[in-house]
Formats: C-alpha cells, structure tokens, sequence
C-alpha cells in the first residue's frame, strides 16, 4: 500500500527515491519495534511477509486488470 501510495504522488526518478525511502523508514520502524521489546521478531517477521504477500497480489490482480483491458480494446473495430 506504501508503494502504490508513493507512485501516485511520484513521477519519473523521484519515484524510484521515494520507494526506496519508504521501504528503509518500514524497515527502521520494524527494527524499533524489537529493540524497545515491543514485539517478538517472528511478529515483524509475519507483517513483513503479510504485507509482501498483499502487495504482489495488488500488483498480479491489477497486471491481469490491465491485460484483460488491453485485449479488449483490441479486439474492438475502429
């Protein structure tokens, strides 16, 4: 969601940035959580992977929504 979130905002190169900047501030965030013994690190672990997991199925759902657009529109007379 972090990344979709970011990519709107973000043009070109700076998008690039932008994720990147995102995924070190998750990261650091995770890494908190452990070390003021908030949370286990199998804790982190699972929402790391959770949201993994969420965001390539976002993106393979939103590749086959496109593809099936794609091919519809080619399909279609002029």
């Amino acid at each position: 969601m972090c990344l979709s979130f970011c990519s709107s905002f973000s043009l070109g190169a700076s998008a690039n940035c932008c994720v990147f900047l995102f995924i070190i501030v998750l990261f650091l965030i995770g890494l908190s959580r452990v070390y003021v013994n908030e949370q286990y690190p199998s804790d982190v672990a699972a929402g790391y992977a959770f949201g993994v997991w969420l965001g390539l199925n976002v993106l393979v759902m939103e590749l086959f929504r496109f593809s099936r657009r794609f091919t519809k529109l080619r399909k279609e007379p002029n």
